[in-house]
């Protein structure tokens, strides 16, 4: 419930108020009477599947995304940690395509 500032897991309810432990490990306590009269989501799934959720705005810059010629693909692999993972990538795209 964003206009309680309630994102989380309910801890505990009683007749006034229900306790929310939110996902930056904040406590806040919400009233019934907001409970019952606004709308809220049910994360249950994702807390069962162990999943976490992330809330982030990424900028990026339109003119910075191209496409990757010879001269940056060869110093890309000369990065240590790259060069396993782009041949796996590659290996995967050489599969899709038809024969």
């Amino acid at each position: 419930m964003p206009s309680q500032n309630a994102d989380g897991t309910v801890l505990d309810i009683n007749v006034n108020s229900v306790k929310v432990r939110n996902w930056n490990n904040t406590v806040t306590m919400v009233p019934i009477l907001s409970m019952v009269s606004q709308s809220f989501v049910n994360w249950r799934g994702m807390e069962n599947s162990k999943g976490r959720r992330f809330v982030r705005s990424v900028n990026i810059d339109i003119k910075s995304v191209f496409l990757l010629d010879d001269k940056l693909l060869y110093d890309l692999k000369t990065i240590r940690g790259c060069r396993l993972p782009m041949r796996k990538q590659k290996a995967a795209a050489l599969r899709l395509l038809p024969i």
